[in-house]
C-alpha cells in the first residue's frame, strides 16, 4: 500500500520573532499538522490471468482478474478552520477496494517477410469503492458548491454529489 510522506506524521513549527514590551522575543507558529498514529496502508491483492497464443501466435489473447483491498487507507481530511492550523492532514481512516478485469485480443492480419500488420483490441473494467470510513466526518467533503465532491462509504472515491431535490404537489 501507500506510505505517508516523511513529515506527514510530524507537527511542524516555524520560528518567528515577535515584539513584546519593546523587546524582540522568540516564538513559533504552527506550519503543518501531523499525527503520531499515522501508519502505512496495508494492501492485500489477488491477481490471476491467462495469456495464450494460437496458430503460431497469429492470434493471441490475454485476460487478467484482480481484487485488491487496502486497509488503514490514507485519506486527506479537512480540518476545522477554528484550529488555526493547516487546512488538512493525512489520516488512516478507511478501507478501499479495487476490483476489475483486463483483456487484450491481438491478431496478425498480414504477415509477410518484409511487412506485417497487427490489430490489437484492449478493454478493461475497474471498480474502486470506499468500503468503510472511520471517524467523525462522514462523508469527507473535498469540494463544495455546485460540484460537491465527497468520499462516501459504499461509493467511488471523490464522487460528485448534488443536493437532493424534493418536491411536493
Amino acid at each position: 500500500g501507500l506510505r505517508p510522506g516523511a513529515r506527514d506524521a510530524i507537527t511542524l513549527y516555524d520560528p518567528v520573532s515577535v515584539r513584546l514590551d519593546g523587546t524582540d522575543s522568540r516564538a513559533f507558529t504552527l506550519r503543518g499538522t501531523g499525527s503520531a498514529e499515522l501508519r502505512p496502508e496495508v494492501a492485500r491483492e489477488i491477481e490471476f490471468g491467462l495469456d495464450a497464443g494460437l496458430f503460431d501466435d497469429r492470434l493471441a489473447f490475454e485476460v487478467t482478474r484482480y481484487d485488491k483491498l487496502s486497509t488503514d487507507a490514507l485519506v486527506r481530511r479537512t480540518l476545522a478552520p477554528s484550529l488555526g492550523l493547516s487546512t488538512d492532514a493525512w489520516a488512516n481512516i478507511g478501507s478501499v477496494s479495487n476490483k476489475g478485469w483486463e483483456g487484450l485480443l491481438r491478431g496478425v492480419v498480414l504477415g509477410r517477410d518484409n511487412a506485417r500488420f497487427d490489430v490489437t483490441l484492449g478493454a478493461s473494467w475497474t471498480r474502486t469503492r470506499l468500503e468503510n470510513l472511520q471517524g467523525d466526518s462522514i462523508p469527507i467533503t473535498l469540494a463544495t458548491g455546485r460540484n460537491r465532491q465527497e468520499h462516501r462509504p459504499g461509493y467511488a472515491l471523490g464522487g460528485y454529489w448534488q443536493r437532493p431535490i424534493e418536491y411536493s404537489d
